[in-house]
């Protein structure tokens, strides 16, 4: 027996088997189909014309319930005719001799693009729809054959295109057009996803002019007037935030910052964006807080070039620099007088010899070492640290709550008796063991990065000072440089260099800029104590006028 619906001849056993499979995904049509089938088995339904005229309404129900799907599967097919296009529009004349078609290399990159990105993206969209299990286990079957490209494969590929750029110095914008050489066909356009993905691979080889090039590219083709359907993959967003990063690393500081801005512009509360803006414009201001020849003149002392250093400072090496020994009035000192080499008046820059001994560099070494991890430099703001590992340091770090330490607690009143500062618990951050090895180096920087009217770390103010300790003899190079005062400091072993980073009337002390100098040969092994401004009230006091600073 056949029911006749318009021009469809369905059975019954088709019709229930087929109709449930298609609908079940829909709760609300497995619930109305559900409704129809026991209403049907009533015996009074077909007398009651009241009850007939429900089975009406509910029919109209199943009506658009069934047309809303056909409409979303046709969504669906849509997407997925799209994607046949694009791939169709890049194969080209692949059918007609396949190697022909590799032998170009944006084509092979494009071929090993849509394998790791398209028929993957496909696959998932299918498992998530309508996940067709036919359909499923025949991807699967074909990405564990042996000609299925894996994502390694497509990684090389990336890495072959920029080889190729980078050696015959091809042009980025021709290349993403599909032109290699005039004497090779044209292949079709690379897509904006495609330069992003360069651009990456450009970043992680770590050539940010490279990483710039790329992006840009890609950010022209996104914006262009018909960007590819797949283009929206990446986001004009992420693109920006590459372009700031690398013309970060490149050095283009002010223009990084340009780009953060733009993309705040897009998305006011984009957070990388405002922390990448926070860190940038604050590298900026130290810099622009030097001379505008600070870094020849930081290369100047790290050379120990006295023609220069006595052209730039003849006054100031003029001044009376002694050694000596004292005892500063305090009775451990009495027996063991300090050794004092004055670098610098103004601003002060001392170096203690002989501060720390053998046993207690030895154990900071041993203790330091297991636990050395890559320098970040942190940006402190007032709502929060930001910590960014820039090209700015070249060195390995270790901290040690040097207070809690009975091998080290010795050093705190011994650092106290020569500074006359307060080293008590909470006086001081912890201590901070550095490893630099051959090319090491910390661009010149202020130790201190908080605002001068925040309340500094963990609320105990600012570092007032610093006491760097050096742990071994450097062969060469590896000193401590202060660009704009012109005074270098030697790292010699079991010694410390002492300076202030703020002024008494408690502005930074402009002249505390300074700077680690490369490692010629060695190694170099430091460490830092900060002191900060909490406890120090009675011990350094305010001047009794704004210009009484020293």
């Amino acid at each position: 027996m056949l029911m006749k619906y318009d021009h469809l001849d369905i059975s019954p056993h088709v019709f229930k088997t087929d109709m449930w499979h298609n609908f079940q995904e829909s709760p609300i049509m497995g619930l109305l189909w559900l409704l129809v089938t026991i209403t049907l088995v009533d015996g009074d339904l077909f007398s009651s014309a009241s009850r007939m005229a429900t089975v009406v309404t509910v029919e109209e129900k199943l009506i658009r319930e069934a047309l809303d799907y056909v409409d979303k599967e046709q969504l669906r097919l849509a997407e997925i005719r799209k994607l046949i296009k694009q791939i169709h529009r890049e194969r080209g004349h692949a059918v007609n001799d396949p190697k022909e078609y590799v032998n170009h290399p944006v084509q092979s990159f494009q071929l090993l693009r849509r394998f790791r990105r398209q028929w993957i993206g496909l696959k998932n969209y299918v498992s998530l729809n309508n996940n067709d299990q036919a359909y499923l286990s025949k991807a699967a079957a074909l990405e564990n054959s042996p000609g299925y490209p894996k994502e390694d494969d497509y990684i090389d590929g990336a890495k072959i295109i920029l080889k190729l750029q980078d050696t015959y110095k091809l042009n980025t914008s021709l290349i993403g057009d599909g032109v290699i050489t005039t004497r090779q066909p044209k292949a079709p356009p690379l897509l904006a996803e495609d330069c992003y993905e360069l651009g990456i691979h450009a970043w992680n080889a770590s050539s940010p002019e490279y990483v710039k090039q790329w992006m840009e590219e890609g950010l022209l083709r996104l914006r262009s007037d018909k960007p590819s359907e797949y283009d929206h993959y990446v986001g004009e967003v992420n693109i920006l935030h590459q372009i700031s990063a690398s013309l970060y690393k490149q050095g283009f500081i002010s223009e990084a910052i340009d780009i953060a801005k733009q993309i705040l512009e897009i998305d006011p509360w984009n957070t990388a964006a405002l922390d990448r803006k926070t860190v940038y414009e604050e590298q900026l201001r130290i810099m622009q807080a030097s001379d505008p020849d600070s870094n020849e003149a930081t290369m100047a002392l790290c050379r120990n070039d006295n023609t220069y250093i006595k052209k730039k400072w003849r006054k100031q090496h003029k001044r009376s620099l002694y050694c000596h020994f004292t005892h500063y009035n305090r009775p451990r000192l009495f027996i063991r007088p300090a050794k004092v080499e004055v670098l610098n008046k103004k601003p002060p820059v001392i170096q203690f010899h002989d501060i720390l001994t053998e046993k207690e560099m030895a154990f900071i070494k041993k203790t330091a070492e297991p636990h050395l991890s890559q320098s970040r430099v942190t940006i402190k703001t007032k709502d929060e640290n930001t910590s960014i590992k820039p090209d700015q340091r070249k060195s390995s770090i270790a901290w040690m709550n040097i207070h809690q330490s009975h091998s080290l607690r010795s050093i705190l009143p011994r650092v106290e008796d020569y500074t006359g500062l307060s080293t008590q618990e909470n006086h001081t951050e912890y201590l901070q063991a550095a490893h630099y090895g051959v090319g090491g180096f910390y661009k010149q920087h202020f130790d201190d990065m908080t605002d001068e009217d925040s309340a500094g770390y963990e609320g105990l103010g600012k570092r007032i000072a610093t006491v760097l300790f050096y742990m071994n003899d450097v062969p060469e190079g590896g000193g401590t440089v202060f660009p704009r005062a012109g005074v270098r400091a030697s790292p010699i072993k079991g010694s410390a260099v002492f300076w202030y980073n703020f002024l008494k009337n408690g502005k930074r002390d402009r002249e505390s800029l300074h700077a680690g100098c490369p490692v010629l040969m060695g190694t170099k092994w430091a460490a830092n104590l900060w002191i900060l401004e909490y406890g120090q009230v009675f011990r350094r006091k305010c001047g009794l006028s704004p210009d009484d600073v020293y």
